[in-house]
């Protein structure tokens, strides 16, 4: 690793640059005749811990090594399928013979899936496409096992130096139990290699996979159709909750009078939440925030690895646990506020805060805000929560500033009516 750390300086001293660098790390990996001698792996850590520090989002690296992996396929089977033969007659594989006939008998072993298990074997990793393409597998059958091996490829490569990363600054225990998940999850996935093995040994021999085998094309459309059309609906609807409303401005006479346009009740989710909306505030950002932190409301931890890690602890502290996150209109609550239940250990409030794009003259944006209060239940190996709505008067009634929906002249906050309306 002393030898990549210039370049994973640069990437810290450049983050705008941090994905392309990593697409070019996942795609010359991948490539025929270059990925032979890129230390992919090591390279692919050192990133994961670049994610730990805060220096890389991990859904943005993780797309961006799918990209280059992808690509860096794709090219191998282009020349694979192009020189034929002829590949093995040039550097550097007329200088690595035995690399080249250890990558056919692969191919010839396993087939097509050989591409799917060849990311996760060594030197063959990146030569394995390039047989695929001297073999003539077919490019939709190709491309379809690229993209899945990919999807499997980049998480498996990046999240160990990314979970190593962030268990460094984790207690002993925590670490121990980290441990224990991914010996785990390692034995399980073993497991599960061999069950496939076995399974489709067995599944080999029967009429039906005679059948599938005469038509190829028809299975990979089929899990084609399987594996896009849920991919599509989610981001459709995705997409639709994420659309902006219209924006409104209201005179502080209207809401005075409790005038709350085009503002939901509950929220609305990509799974069907049930949970109201406790209060809606009008302030501006900055002094909303204020008030509450001199109230004694701490910002919540964000839910980062670093916090995902923390659900591992035995006893999860309120002030540190970070809130698991929850959505309204495909959005995360811009602000985060927790404080721990007085004389009431593993229990704490928690306020989520999304802004509206309903705004009141003189007062500031419409916030609206969710109340509850979570039981934390040390388990293992994680942590877990239970969590009751409140009412939330009791708990905004010591901040500061604050004039409530009964006081005169101006009402900064309006409380949700009750379920029975």
């Amino acid at each position: 690793m002393d030898g990549l750390e210039p370049l994973l300086e640069w990437i810290r001293q450049h983050p705008h640059w941090a994905g392309f660098a990593l697409f070019l790390i996942a795609l010359t990996e991948s490539l025929a005749a270059v990925g032979l001698f890129v230390p992919g792996a090591a390279l692919m850590f050192g990133a994961g811990t670049l994610i730990a520090g805060g220096h890389m989002s991990l859904g943005s690296s993780i797309a961006w090594a799918i990209a280059g992996a992808v690509l860096g396929d794709s090219l191998s089977y282009w020349l694979g399928s192009h020189y034929g033969a002829r590949l093995a007659g040039r550097w550097p594989f007329s200088r690595y013979p035995r690399l080249l006939v250890r990558s056919e008998r692969f191919f010839e072993r396993h087939g097509g899936k050989s591409v799917l298990l060849g990311r996760f074997v060594g030197p063959i990793r990146p030569v394995i496409p390039a047989v695929a393409g001297m073999a003539g597998m077919p490019r939709g059958r190709f491309l379809l096992v690229n993209v899945l091996s990919a999807l499997v490829w980049a998480p498996a490569y990046l999240l160990p130096g990314a979970v190593f990363a962030a268990s460094l600054s984790l207690a002993a225990e925590v670490a121990a139990r980290l441990l224990a998940l991914l010996a785990a999850a390692a034995l399980a996935g073993w497991l599960g290699v061999l069950a496939f093995s076995a399974l489709h040994s067995g599944l080999r021999r029967t009429a039906l996979a005679r059948y599938l085998g005469q038509r190829r094309g028809l299975w990979l459309g089929l899990a084609a159709v399987l594996i896009c059309v849920p991919l599509l609906t989610l981001a459709a609807y995705t997409w639709q909750l994420r659309q902006p409303l219209p924006p409104r401005l209201l005179t502080p006479a209207e809401w005075a009078g409790q005038v709350l346009p085009s503002l939901p009740e509950r929220r609305l989710a990509l799974v069907d939440e049930k949970d109201r909306f406790a209060f809606y505030w009008a302030a501006e950002e900055q002094r909303l925030a204020a008030r509450l932190v001199a109230a004694g409301w701490l910002p919540g931890r964000k839910f980062d690895l670093h916090g995902m890690l923390r659900w591992l602890s035995p006893n999860p502290q309120p002030e540190v646990l970070p809130p698991l996150p929850r959505w309204h209109r495909a959005q995360l609550p811009r602000h985060v506020f927790v404080r721990p239940v007085a004389g009431m250990e593993h229990q704490r409030w928690v306020m989520e805060l999304w802004r509206s794009p309903v705004r009141v003259d003189g007062l500031g944006p419409v916030w609206q805000g969710r109340l509850v209060r979570e039981h934390l239940r040390p388990g293992w190996p994680l942590s877990w929560q239970e969590a009751d709505t409140v009412e939330p008067w009791p708990l905004l009634e010591n901040v500061k500033g604050l004039r409530l929906g009964d006081e005169q002249p101006i009402p900064r906050l309006w409380f949700a009516p009750p379920p029975s309306l």
